[in-house]
């Protein structure tokens, strides 16, 4: 689950207008919830979401806080649907690993005639990650394609559309496909639902979220301007309100930025999410995308030196008087601010007060509780996910899965199901969920 806390000012179009839009990259809009000034929004009543873009129906100005609560469109890295089905028992192959006295071939779908674009498999219900398309004169010297340079998919319906790359390179061999399907008619969008509600429940009860930090984009939680009340010069502790810890993900700048630079060349961009903020020593750089080796679609580029250091979070402080307009201060690791990465502390230096009371060092001391004068962006999660996690999240999606059958079941006049069936895991969940949970207490 990711939450983005923002405000007007971040969205296109002007304070006030109808039909302001704003971007977030890979976004479920099954599992999508949004909040003005705390107020929930309705999709299509007060909002619509078209691909990564949200638009606001209704007028939005810039000083309204807009939260952003939603799941990603890439799978759940707690598990795959391919793996929720073999654990169930519900996978079903081609070839047919049951068939007995016959030989076990790829499933000849069809044959190109350089212009048919679209082709259909035997069975609907195809799972994500279980599939290959071949083609060739015959079964025995079939090759694979590739999806989406020659064809893609709707796993839904089992059909095969062609590219025109596809339809050339096939021109006019035979089509073969191996491929795993499920044997009780769910989809894969309805699987991998399960799995993401069963990955929430799991951080959820947990206090924690688990990522594969060897993934060039590791699955971690992300926080942007998340807003804090000021603690003053004495109480220079704060801790991050999300799931902890923090990892501890850093690249070097590889090159000399110019002010206003849209791309930033780095070592690397292993271990960074998709889009976010990074930080350069007190610069705080929006950017839409990455690659390998650059950061793309930066703003706020101020000009920096070869070989800096780049962090993927970011702490800012107001040090203005109450009631006036904002201004924020961003602040440089290790002479400003420190980060705990295992509990999500920030500890903010400061100079002290004299004798008098006059701060030193006001510029990093937020007026004492003075609501929003604090706002931290971050992204937290463990560095690794335990085989207890993923076999206990595919024992939650198992559940929700079997809910899901009895209750068709019922609905169509059948009784052949056994509901108690639905707890068999109860135990086993509950010691796994215990020994991971994350106690919270005493951290604020």
């Amino acid at each position: 689950m990711t939450m983005l806390n923002i405000t007007g000012t971040n969205l296109t179009g002007t304070s006030g207008t109808t039909n302001r839009t704003y971007i977030v990259d890979n976004v479920d809009s099954d599992n999508l919830q949004i909040f003005i000034s705390g107020v929930y929004l309705y999709e299509d009543t007060d909002y619509s979401v078209s691909s990564d873009t949200i638009t606001f129906v209704n007028r939005v100005w810039d000083d309204q806080p807009i939260d952003i609560v939603y799941d990603s469109t890439i799978t759940s890295s707690y598990g795959s649907t391919l793996a929720l089905a073999r654990f169930m028992g519900i996978e079903a192959r081609i070839p047919d690993l049951t068939s007995v006295a016959t030989s076990r071939i790829k499933e000849e779908v069809g044959t190109g005639d350089s212009s048919t674009t679209i082709f259909w498999l035997d069975h609907s219900f195809i799972l994500a990650d279980g599939y290959t398309i071949y083609y060739g004169a015959d079964e025995a010297s079939s090759i694979p394609l590739l999806e989406t340079i020659h064809y893609t998919l709707d796993k839904d319906l089992g059909k095969i559309t062609l590219t025109s790359t596809g339809v050339s390179l096939v021109s006019t061999n035979l089509i073969y496909a191996a491929y795993s399907y499920c044997s009780i008619n769910l989809t894969n969008t309805q699987l991998s639902n399960a799995i993401l509600r069963a990955k929430s429940e799991v951080d959820n009860f947990t206090n924690n979220h688990f990522a594969d930090s060897t993934s060039a984009t590791p699955d971690w939680n992300q926080v942007l301007d998340e807003y804090q009340d000021g603690k003053g010069a004495f109480d220079i502790n704060y801790f991050i309100l999300n799931k902890y810890p923090i990892p501890n993900v850093s690249t070097i700048v590889d090159g000399v930025i110019t002010a206003d630079d849209v791309t930033i060349t780095v070592a690397s961009t292993s271990g960074f999410p998709s889009s976010g903020y990074i930080l350069i020593e007190d610069d705080k750089i929006e950017y839409t995308g990455k690659t390998s080796t650059t950061f793309t679609g930066c703003t706020s580029v101020s000009a920096h030196d070869d070989a800096l250091t780049i962090l993927p979070y970011v702490i800012e402080i107001s040090t203005t008087e109450p009631g006036g307009t904002i201004s924020w201060d961003i602040l440089k690791q290790g002479t400003e601010f420190e980060i705990d990465f295992k509990t999500g502390r920030v500890q903010i230096y400061s100079a002290g007060a004299t004798g008098s009371g006059t701060y030193v060092d006001i510029e990093s001391t937020p007026p004492r509780l003075v609501a929003n004068r604090i706002r931290l962006s971050y992204i937290s999660g463990y560095s690794s996910i335990p085989d207890d996690i993923v076999k206990v999240t595919l024992m939650l999606a198992s559940k929700d899965i079997m809910s899901l059958v009895v209750r068709k079941s019922h609905s169509s006049g059948m009784n052949d199901f056994n509901p108690s069936l639905i707890n068999v895991d109860k135990d086993a969940i509950s010691k796994i969920l215990m020994y991971y949970r994350n106690e919270i207490y005493g951290r604020c």
